[in-house]
């Protein structure tokens, strides 16, 4: 009995594909679960003397990346740059490895691509689509999440500068203000100045620890307070008055950035239906009268007016994100 045997490549391809992204997904839970472990195992036990804090997080430090080594190896092998991905991922502040990211980037891949052809399309262009879906949804996904978390560390910091100032009126040093910011604060203010706290206690210097969670947050609030506190252990001042001034000025600028986002709301509303109206008018076209639509997909002339109908409407949609969106 003979047949086509495209349809099982596909649904075979889809499968291997499915099967390759959940062991990479199993395996990158395991090992993440075994270093857990082994450092809940590390912090029950007794603490190591101030002069071994280095040792102890050299320690944790070669924990984690061991757990990870044949892998940490492959991505370098193929990706040009694993470490700006995971820093990416890190961001969002959700334990996401860069094995688990990208696997469900194959996994998405294959999901898209094979509901595609199933509807009929060409299994190259399902092959396009799947490709640009699996990894454009996910890339998108993260940076909502990132700019969530920004904005609540924005919008948490100045009670956390509130509370640096009660401390250093109570008389508190910086260092001992930071640590109780780290134990009252909610997420992901905590998070943030727990890792600054744990650099101190393995002697990190401070200066060194604050740009580098800079760095990290990228946020503009958090710079100003780096910057302040920089200048004030240079020429000296008084702290507590250069601190309110600053959570005033924050309060300030997230009151600005609120109205600006009410007066453009009707514009940013424009743009998304401006955005989504394409692909709802294609698909009811399509659940309409297939026959229709059926040359844009299934002939040579079809794929390059839809080529150059994305692209099109690629770089309208980045002209209206520049329009909507302002900085402040």
């Amino acid at each position: 009995m003979t047949g086509n045997p495209l349809p099982i490549l596909e649904i075979a391809g889809i499968a291997l594909a499915l099967g390759f992204a959940a062991v990479l997904m199993f395996q990158g839970g395991a090992a993440e679960r075994r270093v857990q472990r082994r450092l809940q195992r590390l912090h029950e036990k007794k603490p190591l003397a101030a002069k071994d804090g280095t040792a102890q997080f050299q320690l944790r430090r070669r924990e984690v990346y061991s757990a990870h080594a044949g892998l940490d190896r492959l991505l370098k092998r193929w990706m040009p740059n694993p470490a700006a991905l995971h820093h990416r991922l890190a961001r969002t502040g959700w334990n996401v490895t860069v094995a688990r990211y990208l696997a469900g980037n194959l996994a998405l891949v294959a999901a898209i691509a094979g509901g595609i052809a199933l509807l009929g399309i060409p299994l190259p262009a399902a092959i396009l689509f799947g490709v640009a879906g699996g990894i454009g949804v996910p890339h998108y996904i993260v940076g909502i999440l990132i700019n969530r978390r920004v904005a609540v560390f924005n919008d948490q910091f100045p009670e956390a500068i509130d509370l640096m100032v009660r401390g250093i009126r109570a008389g508190l040093p910086i260092m001992e203000t930071i640590t109780v910011v780290a134990q009252e604060m909610p997420d992901p203010i905590r998070s943030e100045f727990r890792r600054i706290v744990d650099g101190l206690q393995v002697g990190q210097a401070f200066d060194e620890l604050l740009w580098a969670a800079a760095k990290r947050i990228k946020s503009a609030e958090f710079r100003f307070f780096v910057v302040s506190l920089s200048i004030q252990r240079e020429t000296g001042g008084n702290l507590t008055e250069t601190l309110e001034n600053l959570a005033d000025i924050l309060r300030r600028r997230r009151q600005l950035r609120l109205k600006v986002k009410a007066v453009s709301s009707e514009a940013r509303a424009g743009a998304w239906v401006i955005g989504v109206l394409p692909f709802l008018l294609g698909s009811v076209m399509y659940a309409i009268n297939p026959h229709y639509m059926a040359p844009l997909f299934h002939s040579h002339e079809g794929h390059l007016l839809l080529a150059g109908g994305l692209a099109g409407f690629a770089v309208g949609v980045m002209v209206l994100v520049k329009m909507v969106r302002f900085q402040i």
